[in-house]
């Protein structure tokens, strides 16, 4: 599995990235983010899990183009209530895009996704022609 950026677009989330896991520090660009993704292999496909907190089905949009599944979406920052100021903000908001390449050929057509919670889940079965299957031995007797 492969996980495909625009070098330059992600550079900003990757120093975040850095950033936070080095010296614990909050974004500092808030601006740019990804949702975290989790991505497993079984035997007969792929399973992405991908985090969307604050947000709804109708915020994101899934594609698979040229041998890529696509995950894009926007996160509306929080609307302010009349008569409230930001302070402060540690919450992300904007568009995101991630694309995610496969290490087999799958299966387009089978590709099934659910949203719940705040939570993508999308599972993307193998090429029938990649997957393993048991061939019979005929038994000849001389």
């Amino acid at each position: 599995m492969r996980v495909c950026h625009n070098r330059l677009a992600g550079l900003p989330l990757e120093l975040d990235q850095m950033l936070q896991q080095f010296w614990g520090m909050p974004n500092a660009n808030p601006e740019s983010w990804a949702p975290r993704a989790e991505v497993l292999e079984g035997e007969s496909g792929y399973r992405l899990i991908l985090e969307m907190p604050g947000m709804d089905v109708e915020d994101v949009s899934l594609e698979m183009a040229e041998d890529q599944l696509i995950v894009a979406g926007e996160k509306r920052p929080t609307e302010l209530a009349e008569g409230f100021r930001r302070v402060r903000s540690e919450r992300v908001s904007g568009q995101f895009k991630r694309a995610f390449e496969f290490s087999k050929p799958v299966d387009a057509d089978g590709i099934r996704a659910e949203f719940r919670q705040g939570v993508l889940t999308v599972d993307v079965p193998k090429s029938k022609a990649v997957l393993p299957r048991k061939i019979e031995i005929a038994s000849v007797n001389a």
